[in-house]
């Protein structure tokens, strides 16, 4: 609360309990829990400052850093203020009530990777980090310094041995980079202990994270979670033994009026610049939509003109539809006497052989003085007028109705056409409606991403004369 950063963090074998004792459960509260009612109490009994207090709750998985407030935001990484203290790109939301911060603690544990295991069912598969950033000042000085400090409550992945749990596949990866984690933490803590000058903090993510917490400027505290199996546990204790000789050097974090700016304004260029690459994707995003759009409306044109010349019979591209045979009788073996007591058919055609090259023609080609010849010549001349007159009605009737069933079947046709036509109208109007929406949103992201470049541009130039200068924004 004086300014001070602060690390508490629990560390043991795999199913000891580290998680239940730093987040609890909803009717036993862990540390987390405490701490954030503890301090924001506090700050309600402050009425001569003014605090800002922010939140942040990022993952450790296979040496890959997480925003778990921010699902979009992964692969973070590690940076350094002006004071040296260890900062990530990760969201980090305005809270002002204990509700707030134990709804993103809530929001961050649904996306965290737990697994279940031979020795635990809901075995954490990742170290995280919870970091409450609180910002306090003199509220009756308008320019007065700025203490700043940083509380980080880790929740560390247990180590695990691989003839125990017989992890394989993706488990048995995830239990590789936590052992290997934890193993470099356990050299930092032995460097620490024996005076090394120089500490290999950047062996891993972890020790990267925890260079303040361990040997830096900060007040640390580890809880060893213990279990009932002796040879696993039996490392917990010597851990814990071998951190009592390392040595702290905590002190107050106190940003002046320029240094506050000067950070504010690094900031400010930092998450115009995560924006900017964001708005680039998202415009790549946009602009290949944008194509498919385009492609999707020449190939709905196209289908339209082709349509289009259908109707008004001018399409080159379409053969003519080859209409069926019809015949209304075969002869077979049946005398030509006894067949002028049946209809008789318009044309006889035998099945085509693959050596006839007789072309089948539209019944439509063939005339009627050519089909009632060839009645003519294949009846007997003892039939009496009267039935050929009525087998020439029938015949006329017939060939009537045919036609009438072809007129019907191409105006069918027609109609189903139009309606394509009509339904590939009505998408062309669809798409080009949202190209123009996709158009207008691409052409204000792109004025966007240039105006907030020249804001950044503008701030950083700012950020370096106030460096240099020395003179108070």
């Amino acid at each position: 609360m004086e300014g001070f950063n602060a690390t508490i963090f629990a560390y043991g074998q795999t199913s000891s309990g580290k998680t239940h004792t730093i987040l609890g459960n909803e009717t036993d509260p862990g540390l987390f829990q405490l701490v954030s009612n503890q301090l924001f109490q506090h700050v309600a009994d402050q009425v001569d400052k003014r605090y800002l207090i922010r939140c942040s709750y990022i993952e450790i998985y296979n040496e890959k850093i997480n925003d778990l407030l921010d699902k979009s935001n992964q692969g973070l990484t590690i940076r350094e203020d002006i004071k040296g203290n260890v900062l990530l790109d990760a969201r980090e939301p305005v809270v002002d009530n204990v509700d707030k911060v134990m709804e993103n603690m809530m929001q961050g544990n649904k996306i965290r990777r737990v697994a279940a295991t031979r020795m635990n069912e809901r075995s954490s598969r990742s170290h995280t980090i919870f970091r409450i950033i609180l910002e306090s000042k003199d509220a009756n000085q308008k320019d007065g310094p700025v203490h700043i400090s940083y509380l980080n409550l880790m929740d560390l992945a247990g180590s695990e041995r691989v003839s125990l749990t017989k992890a394989a596949g993706e488990r048995l990866k995830e239990g590789a980079n936590i052992n290997k984690s934890l193993s470099v933490l356990g050299n930092v803590i032995r460097q620490l202990s024996e005076g090394k000058e120089f500490i290999s903090y950047r062996d891993s993510k972890l020790t990267r994270l925890l260079s303040q917490a361990l040997g830096g400027n900060a007040k640390s505290l580890i809880i060893g979670n213990v279990t009932l199996a002796a040879e696993e546990t039996r490392s917990t204790p010597e851990f814990a033994q071998s951190t009592k000789t390392v040595k702290n050097k905590p002190k107050v974090n106190i940003l002046s009026a320029t240094e506050e700016a000067l950070q504010g304004y690094q900031n400010l260029t930092r998450d115009l610049e995560t924006r900017l690459k964001k708005q680039a994707i998202k415009l790549e995003e946009m602009e290949k939509s944008k194509q498919e759009y385009l492609l999707e409306i020449e190939r709905l044109k196209t289908e339209v003109s082709i349509v289009g010349r259908f109707q008004m019979g001018a399409s080159s591209s379409t053969p003519k539809k080859t209409l069926r045979r019809h015949t209304f009788g075969d002869y077979g073996n049946v005398s030509p006497k006894k067949a002028s007591l049946r209809y008789m058919p318009l044309k006889n055609y035998p099945p085509k052989e693959e050596s006839s090259g007789r072309e089948m023609r539209p019944i439509q080609e063939e005339t009627y003085e050519e089909a009632l010849a060839e009645a003519e010549s294949v009846i007997a001349e003892d039939v009496p007028a009267s039935v050929l007159k009525r087998q020439l009605k029938e015949l006329e009737e017939s060939f009537n109705e045919l036609r009438e069933f072809t007129k019907l079947d191409n105006q069918l046709e027609i109609l189903d056409l139009k309606k394509q036509l009509t339904e590939a109208n009505s998408k062309i109007d669809r798409y080009s409606q949202e190209l123009r929406q996709v158009t207008d949103a691409y052409n204000e992201e792109i004025e966007r991403v240039q105006k907030n470049s020249q804001k950044a541009q503008e701030f950083h130039r700012l950020a370096i004369q106030t460096r240099f200068s020395g003179k108070t924004l």
